[in-house]
């Protein structure tokens, strides 16, 4: 089973005029935001003065999902410490890469069928995978680096067939799995309320924070969840 939040798209039309800003949209943020083709973290302060529905949209052209800030770099450094961490999930890299730990993912999103589901049939980009993400599983990169922290943003949990209300993706994180691993200490997921609401693991006591920080979902809270 493959689960993708729905998009609405007929806001972002009316946001951008029937996308007649579509290309001034794109061309500035990539300009302001990518360096050589990477998303770089941000101040808040300059996402702030977009529209929530530009930010979405070049999130959605992009197969950007967490657009990580200085301010969330800081938060997440200041919850790391001195311990080992890595990141799992990491997508395009943007998050790990500026806390400076080891970038991981599955790169799921190169499967055919996911990426038929968000191409063809949802009209999203996929993830572009960063050259220095290392392909691995999230339990994979528990086993090979024991962590002691690790950083997740925006990935999706394990589907499981006998809780199908909290739906999920085959091919997602059992993060009941990773709180298990002996070495694990503590689990950082930077998410939005709304579209991981779902996720089983918070039935566990957790902590919930809000720093400064964007995502492509259009309403909703972003905020950062710690298990430890």
């Amino acid at each position: 089973m493959t689960e993708v939040a729905p998009f609405d798209w007929s806001s972002v039309k009316a946001a951008v005029l029937d996308r007649s800003r579509e290309p001034e949209i794109l061309a500035e943020l990539d300009a302001a935001c990518l360096k050589d083709g990477r998303l770089q973290a941000m101040p808040a302060a300059y996402y702030a003065r977009w529209p929530q529905n530009d930010l979405s949209l070049w999130c959605c052209r992009r197969g950007f999902y967490c657009l990580p800030t200085l301010e969330l770099i800081e938060f997440v450094q200041a919850q790391i410490g001195g311990d080992s961490a890595i990141e799992i999930g990491a997508g395009n890299g943007a998050l790990g890469r500026a806390l400076g730990v080891p970038l991981t993912d599955s790169f799921q999103q190169e499967r055919p069928e996911v990426r038929e589901l968000y191409v063809n049939q949802l009209g999203h980009a996929t993830v572009p995978y960063g050259s220095d993400v290392e392909k691995l599983t999230a339990l994979e990169a528990v086993e090979k680096y024991r962590p002691r922290v690790v950083v997740a943003a925006w990935v999706t949990h394990r589907f499981n067939r006998e809780r199908p209300n909290l739906h999920g993706n085959m091919h997602g994180v059992d993060e009941t799995k990773l709180l298990q691993k002996k070495c694990v200490r503590k689990y950082i997921f930077v998410g939005h309320e709304r579209v991981h609401s779902t996720k089983p693991i918070l039935q566990r006591r957790h902590e919930t924070h809000a720093p400064p920080l964007y995502s492509r979902a259009t309403s909703g809270r972003n905020v950062v969840w710690i298990w430890g």
